[in-house]
C-alpha cells in the first residue's frame, strides 16, 4: 500500500523517498524493483567524495530497465512506464538508439493498453527518432504509424509520409496517402484530399485499383469545389481507358455539366462506388449536379468558375447517359 499510495506521486529521481519504499515495500519483488531504482540512481549521482565524475549510462539503463520489468510483472503500469522512459534516456546517453527505442516503445505499449494516449503518442515518437537515428527505418516507421493512428490528425501521417517517400516506399506511401484522403474527407477538409489523391496517382506507377480509384474520387472532389475544369483535366490525364471507375467519373462530370441530377444520382450509385472506402463512398454518393434538377428541366449552362468546359464527346473516358440504365447495380 505505501508503494501504490506514495511511490506513484513521487519523482523517480527521489533516491531518498526510493530507499525508504524500498524498506517499507510489502513484497521481496516489489523491494527488488525500488532496489533496482535506488542502484540507477546511484549511477547518475556524483558521489560526495568525487573529485572527476562521470555518470555510468549504461549501468543506470540496466537497473532501470530491470525495475521497469518488475514493475511490469505485477501490474504496475506506471511506475513500469516511469521506468522504462528512464532506461530510454538512459540508453540515448549510451548512443545505443535500438535499445533506447526499444524502451520508449515498450514505454508507449504500456501507455497505450493503460488508456493514456497522450504519453502513448510522445512515447512511440520518441521510439521512432531512436529508431531511425540508429538506422533502423523499419522499426521508426513502424512507431510513428502507431502515434498516427492513436493520435487520429494528419500531421503525424505526413510525416509518416515523407518517410516513406525518402525511403523510396511506394506502397507504403500509397497507404497512407489514402488513410489521410479517407480522415480529411470525414472531417471536409477536400483540398487536403485533393492534395493526398493527387500523390497517389502520381506515385501509382503499376496503375492498379488504388489508382482507378484514386481517379473517380479525385473527380468527386473537384467537382464537389464546383470545379469542373478541374475534374475534366483529371480524368483526361489519368483516367483514360481505366475501365468502370473512370466511367463513372466520366458520367459524373457530364451530368454534373448538363445539371443532370437524376443521370448524378445513377452515377453516384454505380456499384463501383460501394467499392470505395466507406468515408469517399458516403462523400461522392452526398454530391448532387448543380441545381438538383433533371436534364430536360434545368438550364445547360456549365457551372464552375474556371471557365469553358471541355468537351466530352470523344475520348473513352466517358460514358454515354444511356450506358448507365435501370439494370445497374445501385445501392
Amino acid at each position: 500500500n505505501v508503494h501504490n499510495n506514495q511511490f506513484r506521486e513521487s519523482s523517480i529521481h527521489s533516491n531518498l523517498l526510493v530507499v525508504f519504499l524500498y524498506k517499507k515495500s510489502s513484497t521481496p519483488l516489489m523491494a527488488d524493483a525500488l532496489k533496482e531504482l535506488a542502484n540507477a540512481e546511484k549511477a547518475l549521482r556524483k558521489p560526495w567524495y568525487a573529485v572527476k565524475w562521470t555518470p555510468d549510462y549504461d549501468e543506470a539503463a540496466s537497473h532501470y530497465e530491470r525495475a521497469a520489468q518488475i514493475f511490469r510483472s505485477k501490474s504496475a503500469s506506471a511506475d513500469a512506464i516511469k521506468a522504462f522512459a528512464k532506461a530510454g534516456e538512459s540508453y540515448e546517453h549510451t548512443e545505443t538508439p535500438s535499445s533506447a527505442g526499444k524502451s520508449f516503445e515498450t514505454a508507449g505499449q504500456l501507455a497505450q493498453h493503460s488508456g493514456n494516449k497522450g504519453d502513448a503518442i510522445t512515447f512511440f515518437e520518441r521510439a521512432s527518432r531512436a529508431y531511425l537515428m540508429g538506422g533502423y527505418t523499419g522499426k521508426g516507421s513502424e512507431c510513428l504509424h502507431k502515434a498516427a493512428k492513436i493520435d487520429g490528425g494528419e500531421k503525424l501521417l505526413w510525416q509518416l509520409a515523407d518517410m516513406y517517400r525518402d525511403e523510396n516506399k511506394k506502397f507504403d506511401l500509397v497507404e497512407v496517402l489514402g488513410q489521410i484522403v479517407r480522415q480529411t474527407l470525414r472531417k471536409g477538409e477536400v483540398e487536403t484530399a485533393i492534395k493526398a489523391s493527387s500523390e497517389i496517382l502520381q506515385v501509382s506507377s503499376d496503375r492498379g485499383l488504388s489508382y482507378q480509384r484514386s481517379v473517380l474520387t479525385m473527380v468527386a472532389m473537384h467537382l464537389k469545389q464546383n470545379d469542373i475544369v478541374a475534374a475534366d483535366k483529371v480524368l483526361q490525364r489519368y483516367g483514360r481507358d481505366e475501365g468502370d471507375y473512370s466511367a463513372v467519373a466520366g458520367t459524373m462530370i457530364q451530368a454534373f455539366q448538363d445539371f443532370d441530377q437524376e443521370q448524378f444520382e445513377k452515377a453516384t450509385k454505380h456499384h463501383v462506388v460501394r467499392l470505395l472506402d466507406p468515408e469517399v463512398s458516403k462523400f461522392i454518393m452526398a454530391l448532387k449536379a448543380p441545381g438538383g434538377g433533371s436534364k430536360s428541366t434545368q438550364s445547360t449552362t456549365t457551372p464552375g468558375a474556371s471557365g469553358a468546359v471541355p468537351s466530352h464527346q470523344s475520348g473513352p473516358s466517358r460514358v454515354e447517359p444511356g450506358l448507365i440504365d435501370d439494370d445497374t447495380d445501385f445501392l
